[in-house]
């Protein structure tokens, strides 16, 4: 599979395996991505509708980065921004040149 956005060539099944491990764990991670040294996580963010509206994400030296320390934060983060007070609604955003 090749990008539209980077041209860089991407193994489909690895994608598939990404997507299907953030389903299984509620939260991704992916090594090895645009810079090699890094890694990223990402949470989702739910609107007051339930619904997938954002994510949350962090991107780290893969060796200054635990897992545990990370993902504790982020989902708390992702938790309190999908649940607090306020239900999470995206600005909307005019569409260019209107």
């Amino acid at each position: 599979m090749v990008s539209k956005t980077d041209g860089k060539t991407y193994d489909l099944d690895v994608v598939q395996d990404q997507v299907e491990f953030a389903r299984r764990n509620g939260y991704a991670k992916i090594t090895n991505g645009m810079v090699r040294e890094n890694v990223a996580y990402a949470v989702p963010l739910m609107g007051a509708d339930g619904h997938l509206v954002a994510a949350l994400s962090v991107v780290g030296k893969a060796e200054e980065c635990e897992d545990d320390v990370i993902l504790t934060v982020l989902a708390a983060s992702g938790n309190q921004l999908s649940h607090g007070d306020k239900p999470l609604v995206l600005p909307r955003i005019p569409r260019h040149g209107r």
